[in-house]
């Protein structure tokens, strides 16, 4: 007997099944450890181990810069970042990241290298990991409340020699042999493309 309310019938079959399946154990070793006793079935035991455990699954045929390429195409208007009171559109987000790639390419950033993103949260930020990606370099990120001496040992250790920051960040990082992209100055002065 069992409570309908708190069980299913297959629930009650499979725990019948786990007491069958220790009772035959106990009897054909009676000195196997109680730990030590299987609870699951041969059968339960693939299921588990084969079907259940196939976390494999189709990569994606798209990478995120295509889609918001699409996106900046198909719906130029439509918000594709919001921070605080700070939004921009899919078109002025593709075109700055676009404008920002170009920028990156033309001071040598090429396929994985290294660019830090020493931004904190905001539209800009995103500009900014997009054009790494577009520019095809490897982002880090580093958060601006990070102490200056973890600033200073992620940059080094990495290897960037370039930075992606505002005005207000690169005077924290003035010590740096590379070059610094301010994106508050840079689409300031840069003419569409």
């Amino acid at each position: 007997d069992y409570n309908t309310d708190l069980f299913e019938p297959q629930t009650i079959v499979r725990m019948i099944s786990h007491l069958e399946q220790i009772t035959a154990h106990v009897l054909d070793k009676p000195d196997t450890c109680l730990g030590a006793i299987p609870l699951l079935s041969k059968h339960e035991l693939g299921q588990l181990v084969s079907d259940w455990h196939a976390t494999e699954c189709a990569k994606p045929n798209w990478c995120v810069h295509r889609q918001v390429d699409r996106w900046a195409e198909e719906t130029p208007n439509a918000t594709a970042v919001a921070c605080g009171e700070t939004s921009i559109d899919y078109f002025t987000l593709n075109q700055r990241a676009n404008q920002l790639a170009h920028e990156l390419q033309n001071l040598g950033v090429k396929r994985n290298q290294i660019v830090a993103l020493y931004i904190g949260r905001s539209v800009d930020l995103m500009v900014g990991l997009l054009a790494i990606v577009k520019s095809g370099g490897c982002f880090l990120p580093i958060d601006p409340i990070y102490p200056p001496e973890r600033v200073e040992y992620m940059l080094s250790d990495s290897g960037s020699n370039v930075v992606i920051t505002t005005t207000h960040l690169a005077a924290q990082i003035s010590y740096l042999n590379g070059h610094t992209i301010c994106v508050d100055h840079f689409f300031q002065q840069e003419p569409a493309k």
